[in-house]
């Protein structure tokens, strides 16, 4: 233990408070806003929160926990958690005290978390928070969310950003707009549309895309606070070719999904799409934007070109909470799925498997 405040549940905080307390800290994402526990409450899960220090809010997480028949222990999953200002080495034993603690009366076999920490980087400098996650008793796992991304610092503003870009997609972006390509903003009625270019992309790439239904409860969820978006490129005729799916937390604006037919590449209107993208989150005030996975080389490419740089995190981790129960659930997950690449083939889009 490290000394630091006590640590304690918090049942009672409210959502706009814990939202607060998400888009308040530069590691806050929008897998810890209330939102997504709505979202997810649709499929079974049900949050548990917990805080190092209640007053100041050093050390946050929000698990989401299910119960599925016909084992008797559940699961707990915190996407992207823990997070919050001493989200740092030495404060490991104090949150997996607190984890544990917060679980303690759930009967959960284990635990994963998928923490927001660059591998290597300044919170786990020469492997540092790798090794106290590992002394404190955590374990290696299965990733649910993809490990790596690719962040774009914001704050220079729209002329650095352009100068930012490669001499080709300064290019490209000019080219798509010669070409006619219009760039629009849409709302709810427009996701069926996003949802075609998805599945088209789907298709092509080899994943599978969610349906529409869950797109449609993101955006019931996330637009009661203006926390989502969608951004189409169209031809000079006014058929969408390409378009992003975004969301919004506190500075950073993420783009998890997206999707685009073969004209937009005849078109370069995904340079312009993305440009624009970039551009306006920038014009709006915020401070990072987040192109999300990394999928294959030539999407890493096509985003590098952007500026920014690539991130890789430290990954999935374990911990058991009871032996049998953990056993159980890696048991039966490892069993679902091989079901579902037996019937499918292909991994989800983004690499949410079941949280």
């Amino acid at each position: 233990m490290t000394g630091l405040p006590a640590s304690e549940l918090a049942p009672d905080i409210g959502a706009a408070e814990w939202d607060r307390l998400v888009e308040g800290d530069p590691s806050g994402t929008f897998y810890q806003l209330d939102a997504w526990v709505r979202i997810k409450a649709a499929t079974g899960w049900s949050p548990v929160r917990w805080r190092l220090d209640p007053a100041m809010a050093l050390l946050s997480a929000q698990v989401l926990v299910t119960h599925r028949s016909p084992l008797p222990w559940g699961f707990a999953y915190g996407p992207r958690a823990p997070f919050g200002l001493r989200l740092e080495e030495r404060t490991i034993g104090d949150f997996t005290s607190g984890i544990r603690n917060a679980l303690a009366n759930r009967k959960i076999g284990l635990v994963r978390i998928e923490p927001e920490v660059e591998a290597g980087g300044p919170l786990d400098r020469d492997g540092a928070f790798v090794r106290a996650l590992s002394a404190a008793g955590w374990k290696p796992a299965p990733p649910v969310q993809r490990a790596d991304t690719w962040l774009l610092d914001l704050k220079p503003g729209e002329h650095g950003l352009w100068h930012g870009l490669r001499k080709k997609w300064r290019q490209y972006v000019n080219r798509a707009r010669a070409n006619g390509v219009v760039i629009r903003g849409a709302g709810r009625e427009a996701l069926p549309a996003f949802h075609r270019l998805l599945s088209g992309t789907a298709g092509r790439m080899g994943f599978v895309a969610r349906p529409l239904s869950t797109f449609e409860r993101m955006w019931d969820e996330f637009a009661a606070d203006q926390r989502v978006g969608l951004l189409f490129a169209d031809t000079p005729a006014g058929e969408p070719i390409a378009s992003l799916f975004l969301v919004r937390c506190g500075g950073r604006l993420s783009e998890p999904w997206g999707g685009y037919t073969s004209a937009a590449g005849e078109l370069h209107a995904n340079y312009l799409l993305k440009w624009e993208s970039i551009r306006a989150a920038a014009e709006g005030g915020l401070s990072e934007y987040d192109m999300c996975g990394l999928v294959n080389p030539g999407i890493t490419y096509f985003k590098s070109g952007f500026g920014g740089r690539s991130i890789r995190y430290i990954g999935a981790w374990d911990l058991d909470l009871d032996r049998f129960g953990a056993r159980a659930w890696r048991a039966a997950s490892g069993a679902a799925l091989a079901i579902r690449r037996f019937g499918r083939a292909r991994p989800a889009a983004d690499g949410d498997r079941d949280a």
